[in-house]
């Protein structure tokens, strides 16, 4: 479940819904993944499979995996786990100087998403590599 929470935020569009200013600096929660755009990077005899396998894990994952950037660059990740526990990991994230790129680790290894959309209650990130989800501010 780690491996596959992983691919969907490493490899997914992040849409994330807060409230208050409007800064990266909050507590974001998994709303939903744009499975589609997903699964044109997957071979064709794979996509039914993986479909599915993204569905469901979607729908286990939804309001539990939180991505929380906090003030001095530290971020907190809580990745719900098959056995229905949480992984907490912790980190620092890092902001491009055009406030178009975030950094952030995943599984250790830092991660790069384009900000596509910033308001008091909505960030939009795209991973550089692939491609979509969507998660809601918890605070």
């Amino acid at each position: 479940m780690k491996f596959t929470n992983t691919l969907l935020i490493g490899f997914t569009l992040l849409l994330l819904v807060s409230c208050g200013q409007t800064t990266i600096e909050k507590k974001w929660t998994l709303d939903d993944i744009n499975i589609e755009a997903l699964l044109k990077t997957v071979p064709d005899e794979n996509k039914a499979m993986m479909k599915n396998g993204v569905e469901e894990n979607v729908a286990k994952a939804k309001g539990k995996l939180v991505l929380d950037f906090q003030k001095g660059g530290k971020v907190v990740t809580e990745n719900p786990k098959m056995d229905e526990t949480i992984s907490k990991e912790t980190g620092t994230w890092k902001l491009s100087n055009d406030s178009k790129l975030v950094t952030v680790p995943i599984a250790d290894m830092p991660q790069d998403f384009t900000i596509l959309e910033l308001s008091k209650d909505k960030l939009i990130i795209e991973p550089i590599v692939f491609v979509s989800s969507t998660l809601v501010n918890i605070n």
